[in-house]
């Protein structure tokens, strides 16, 4: 695909591709009107405050229950999403406007929880392992038709099993696995060729071996492996799991991890956290989606 086919299905959002090239990071911005490069800041300094902001990012998600705890963690979020948006984002101001972003990303970046940044809060947000990635995404989801709804609760959480009760009252006639029915099989089953599929359960990113990154299930885990073996990949996936976004970047720019093997894979739209996600509070969240 060319650059015509791209701007030919943004719909009004900006695609902003992330770029390194000598010790510097560059952005090109696509719109319906024109394409622009600009230069960002320079390599060295953005990995040193992404690392930052990933760790307040954590901190954060797993901060106690005392209030002073949870603002000082909210506090460090704040001025660590603002030290990077204030690299990345606020020198695109002008050319992003209000419009919603697409965003490709480059190595650690892919990491990154775009969301939290003051110059991207509040507006819709899609991360894209490649141009062509996301264009084949966008053509498959809008031409996809509507089918069967899966949803699964892995164990060991009691906010799973409630927010899957849930959700099955939204989705009539959804295959729902709970319990001792939600087995790698039955899940593997039911999530090939889904037109949604939600999975709430605990997960686990392998970043020594991204391929052995899982949910678990009843039976154990739900591996990268079980999920490549699918005959047809899920259109939409829903993934309620701690670091199910979490990925292992390549030097040809090959996104290793949950997330990305569902995309690489075909699905079309992937919501995902790189973070931990808090199980009691995510229920309410999660239906609200």
């Amino acid at each position: 695909p060319g650059i015509s086919d791209v701007r030919g299905e943004l719909d009004g959002r900006a695609l902003v591709e992330l770029v390194t090239s000598d010790g510097a990071v560059h952005a090109v911005v696509v719109t319906r009107r024109r394409a622009t490069l600009r230069r960002l800041c320079a390599t060295a300094e953005l990995d040193h405050e992404v690392a930052h902001l990933r760790f307040a990012l954590v901190r954060a998600a797993d901060a106690g229950a005392l209030p002073s705890d949870r603002a000082r963690s909210a506090a460090a979020l704040g001025a660590a999403a603002r030290r990077v948006s204030d690299l990345v984002v606020a020198p695109l101001a002008a050319d992003l406007g209000d419009a919603p972003i697409v965003l490709v990303p480059a190595g650690a970046l892919h990491g990154l929880p775009w969301g939290v940044l003051p110059g991207l809060r509040g507006r819709p947000v899609a991360v894209a392992p490649s141009a062509a990635a996301w264009l084949r995404a966008a053509r498959r989801t809008r031409s996809a038709p509507a089918g069967r709804v899966a949803l699964v609760a892995g164990p060991g959480l009691a906010g799973a099993a409630r927010e899957v009760g849930r959700l099955a009252a939204l989705h009539r006639g959804s295959c729902t696995l709970r319990g001792a029915a939600a087995t790698v099989a039955a899940t593997a089953t039911a999530l090939d060729g889904a037109s949604l599929a939600h999975v709430a359960a605990h997960g686990t990113f392998r970043g020594d071996n991204p391929r052995f990154s899982s949910v678990r299930l009843a039976d154990g885990p739900l591996l990268v492996h079980d999920l490549e073996r699918l005959p047809a990949a899920p259109t939409t996936v829903v993934l309620s799991a701690c670091h199910a976004a979490e990925a292992v970047v390549t030097s040809g720019e090959e996104v290793l991890g949950l997330a990305g093997a569902l995309l690489a894979m075909g699905s079309g739209n992937v919501v995902a956290s790189v973070a931990p996600v808090p199980d009691q509070q995510s229920v309410d969240w999660m239906v609200r989606l």
